[in-house]
């Protein structure tokens, strides 16, 4: 038992550590000089990345966070830890993305993270999920919420699947960072400042409110 905690605890802060590679941050402070997170939602992921540099930024802030997810649980499991140990190395790179000491803990949202551990740790399950996050985008709704739709249902369709209770607890835990880290996004929602789909109807003569919103609202 205390063999496995002590190769246990290091990986995880390990884990975390890599998270904390803020490629975002970096990538636009390198090349502009300002910081991404003054910017549109505050955060230093790929979205926000893009608003200020383009799409390729985009890409290359996505893909890296996809990777650092992956390497995270990979480790984990190259060192052969059980598989709660496994989930928490997941968990710690997705809260090293979203909170990063060394940015004052205020980070990116989690989701290429969350998504790259997910493929590390049950590529099946991760595919499923994005799967259904693709059926949700096609039927309208929002990359953003699309996307926490597919998170969310992740452990579901890995208790479906018959998945060990280990394993549904571990992609319950990284749906729960997730989607605190787009609390906001989910608030808006909520309190309807922010539109679920990405077209609305419009009123005659003009934009309805939930419209409106899409057009000038807050960026996720």
């Amino acid at each position: 038992m205390f063999d496995d905690l002590a190769r246990s605890v290091p990986l995880i802060g390990l884990a975390y550590a890599i998270g904390c590679i803020a490629t975002g941050y970096y990538l636009v402070r390198f090349r502009t000089g300002s910081d991404v997170r003054s910017q549109g939602s505050g955060s230093s992921g790929a979205t926000n990345a893009m608003r200020v540099l383009g799409r390729g930024a985009f890409a290359a802030v996505f893909a890296i966070d996809v990777a650092k997810g992956a390497l995270a649980v990979a480790l984990a499991r190259w060192f052969d830890l059980d598989t709660i140990a496994v989930a928490l190395a997941g968990a710690a790179v997705i809260a090293g993305h979203i909170w990063p000491v060394q940015l004052g803990f205020q980070g990116g949202k989690g989701v290429a993270t969350a998504f790259g551990a997910a493929l590390a740790f049950d590529g099946w399950i991760a595919l499923v999920a994005l799967v259904i996050a693709g059926i949700a985008f096609a039927l309208g709704i929002r990359f953003v919420m699309a996307g926490l739709t597919g998170t969310t249902l992740a452990p579901i369709a890995a208790l479906v699947a018959g998945r060990s209770g280990e394993t549904v607890i571990g992609f319950a835990l990284m749906a729960a960072l997730v989607l605190l880290g787009h609390r906001r996004n989910i608030a808006g929602v909520l309190a309807r400042h922010e539109p679920v789909l990405r077209r609305s109807r419009s009123r005659p003569g003009g934009m309805n409110r939930q419209g409106a919103a899409l057009a000038k609202g807050k960026p996720s």
